[in-house]
């Protein structure tokens, strides 16, 4: 094991630039959008738990002037309350061989109104996706437990991907639908 100096903050950037940079093609690990053949993808680094306001505001930007659907990527998944009930007794292992633990001991969803440590702007983010009115999905991770809930007033889904480090993985298939024309 080594030591980790410097704050959470500190510990993010210094990984974002010098492991994370080179493999994002130029575009920016804390937060970038990119439209592909008729959706609009937005990722998020909220690997800390939180995400700042400059997060929260591409995120709106993004959405609100997005005609087509909108899939947000985070790493931990967001809180809502279906999403917490359903991992309240999951298991969750880091690894292979690890101690299993409940998936919501393990500070497990991002904006967790429990939390001690939520920010403004992780509630605004919170709040954001609620209000999407084109959001298709949330797709993240982090609780190594597969899950599927709706999120948000319209319809949106947020997907969580079995643990990769044990072979889990989740495919969706983007199709269009009637109901995408009309956005």
């Amino acid at each position: 094991m080594h030591a980790q100096l410097g704050s959470a903050s500190e510990r993010r950037d210094g990984w974002q630039s010098s492991v994370l940079a080179p493999l994002y093609g130029g575009r920016d690990p804390k937060a970038w959008t990119e439209d592909i053949n008729g959706v609009r993808l937005v990722a998020l680094d909220n690997s800390t738990g939180e995400v700042s306001p400059e997060q929260v505001a591409l995120f709106t930007r993004a959405a609100e002037t997005s005609p087509m659907p909108v899939l947000l990527l985070v790493h931990i998944p967001l809180y809502t309350p279906q999403l917490s009930a359903a991992i309240r007794g999951a298991p969750f292992s880091r690894r292979p061989g690890a101690e299993v633990e409940p998936a919501a001991s393990t500070g497990a969803l991002c904006g967790d109104p429990g939390s001690p440590t939520i920010t403004a702007a992780t509630q605004d983010l919170i709040d954001a996706v609620g209000r999407c009115e084109t959001l298709a999905a949330v797709l993240s991770g982090h609780i190594h437990t597969a899950q599927a809930h709706a999120i948000g007033e319209h319809s949106g889904m947020q997907y969580v991907a079995d643990a990769g480090v044990f072979g889990g993985y989740r495919v969706l298939d983007l199709v269009p639908s009637r109901t995408a024309a009309k956005l």
